[in-house]
């Protein structure tokens, strides 16, 4: 949830996915074996198409760790200071990765698991044949600045109620607020993208690629069938962040309000810009996903209120959150919809936290 979120207001762009993090998932490419005295052609399917069969050895990637082994505000970590480091990775259940594609019939996803083998890692590992920085860190306070999420889901609620939840935090550095809905789920479905709900035969019931989709959104709006959510989401069900025919948002703090009033769609994304840092005059090729092209859809697929807590303080040139350290501070999240929607969301309140790690003599961790 957390890297969707982030990658989609970031906009990695889709060739930087090609060796294995499938950024696009909606071409299967492929090629033959090569051949006689040429080269060999390659090979190209639509992965929505109900041809596509279950996908077997794949090898996939995952370069992005958006906690400490992707934020350390320095890339060289003395692990020697520290002892045996144990890396815990949590696979997802398989409702938020897995995706089904459109299809003739009907299908219970009956088999709905997966497995990965043959995992491992890889690490550049650096030395020094020279003693000197070895013995200038001895007896110093190591101490490495990054990023940390929590993530909190609360009770169902449906939009003609309204989302109206608290949270509580205790942190030195809280840099920013996330809130947003999604519909809980206990199983996979089909993928939420153009054609994923049709037949799936490629020509009577078309599906789309992201390519597609981009060249004549107009042309492939919603889906095939009369579901109305598909568009270029390309992702799982799971992962709609459903805050279509939002109104207005308030965040307080300690039963602060931190706006002079309810913000309404349009002050929200604004806001949201300069909480990213685009402060609404970025000029570089950076942005949102390109598949949410309009406000209507950001809100219905990706929507979030981002609130940033971080102060710039310009005499001493740092940037530091919100401090709660000692006390919890209560952040309440209230969100109106215009909608009468009576089926159930779940309300989510993501949190990014900066913290220090640090390292001392003696093997001595500690994070504050």
């Amino acid at each position: 949830m957390v890297y969707n979120v982030m990658a989609d207001h970031n906009n990695k762009g889709l060739s930087k996915g090609i060796g294995g993090e499938f950024l696009d998932n909606s071409i299967i490419w492929g090629e033959g074996a090569s051949t006689g005295t040429a080269q060999t052609a390659l090979t190209a399917q639509k992965s929505l198409l109900d041809a596509v069969t279950n996908q077997t050895n794949i090898q996939m990637v995952l370069n992005n760790f958006i906690g400490l082994l992707g934020s350390s505000s320095t890339s060289l970590i003395a692990t020697d200071k520290m002892g045996e480091l144990v890396i815990s990775i949590f696979w997802s259940s398989p409702y938020e990765c897995l995706g089904g594609t459109a299809s003739s019939t009907t299908v219970a996803y009956t088999d709905n698991s997966y497995s990965i083998d043959d995992i491992y890692m890889t690490i550049e590992a650096l030395s020094f044949s020279d003693d000197s920085y070895y013995n200038s860190i001895n007896s110093k306070d190591l101490m490495y600045k990054f990023d940390d999420y929590t993530v909190v889901k609360f009770a169902e609620t449906t939009k003609a109620s309204g989302i109206n939840v608290t949270t509580y935090l205790n942190a030195n550095s809280i840099d920013f607020i996330f809130a947003s809905a999604i519909r809980a789920q206990t199983q996979p479905k089909p993928m939420v993208a153009y054609g994923s709900l049709g037949g799936g035969d490629g020509t009577t019931d078309k599906v789309v690629s992201t390519y597609e989709y981009l060249s004549d959104p107009v042309a492939y709006v919603n889906n095939k069938d009369v579901t109305t959510h598909g568009d270029g989401f390309f992702n799982t069900e799971y992962m709609v962040r459903d805050l279509q025919g939002i109104e207005s948002c308030q965040i307080s703090i300690n039963n602060k309000a931190l706006n002079y009033a309810p913000l309404n769609k349009y002050e929200i994304f604004q806001n949201n810009l300069c909480a990213l840092g685009y402060e609404n005059v970025d000029a570089s090729a950076n942005g949102l996903i390109n598949t949410c092209v309009s406000i209507f859809h950001y809100f219905k697929y990706y929507g979030g209120v981002f609130q940033s807590l971080s102060i710039i303080d310009k005499d001493n040139f740092y940037i530091s959150g919100l401090s709660s350290a000692g006390s919890s501070c209560a952040v309440n999240v209230n969100i109106k919809f215009t909608s009468n929607a009576t089926y159930p969301i779940t309300p989510v309140i993501i949190a990014k936290m900066s913290k220090v790690l640090h390292v001392k003599a003696g093997r001595m961790i500690s994070v504050e």
